[in-house]
């Protein structure tokens, strides 16, 4: 049997209030240490539709990029993974598709006779 003696409940502190240098309600997570910016040509689609790249001998997904495209992207990492980001399109694919001219104005235009 134990010697220890009970001392009943004891209260935990409150963790509630640990970090409170934290910003609170921005939305995105952190994107981690911004690493480069460089321009970069995808080669290549994941099964999630992001575009494949290679820097600095890694494979990195970027977002909303197609194969044959050509962009500026920033490059961070957080922990042991990198991640980029388009800052800007360089060159458009042709399989990119445009919106049409009528989606544009979204007027909608409703005349009542009389």
């Amino acid at each position: 049997m134990s010697k220890r003696k009970n001392n009943g409940f004891k209260k935990r502190p409150n963790k509630q209030f640990k970090n409170q240098n934290r910003q609170a309600g921005t939305g995105k997570q952190s994107q981690g240490k911004k690493i480069a910016t460089t321009e970069v040509t995808c080669q290549g689609l994941t099964s999630e539709g992001k575009g494949i790249v290679q820097w600095d001998g890694k494979q990195l997904e970027v977002e909303q990029l197609l194969p044959g495209e050509k962009a500026e992207v920033t490059i961070y990492k957080k922990g042991r993974f990198f991640n980029a980001e388009i800052k800007r399109l360089i060159n458009f694919s042709d399989d990119r598709a445009r919106q049409p001219k009528s989606m544009m104005m979204n007027v909608v235009v409703v005349r009542f006779s009389t």
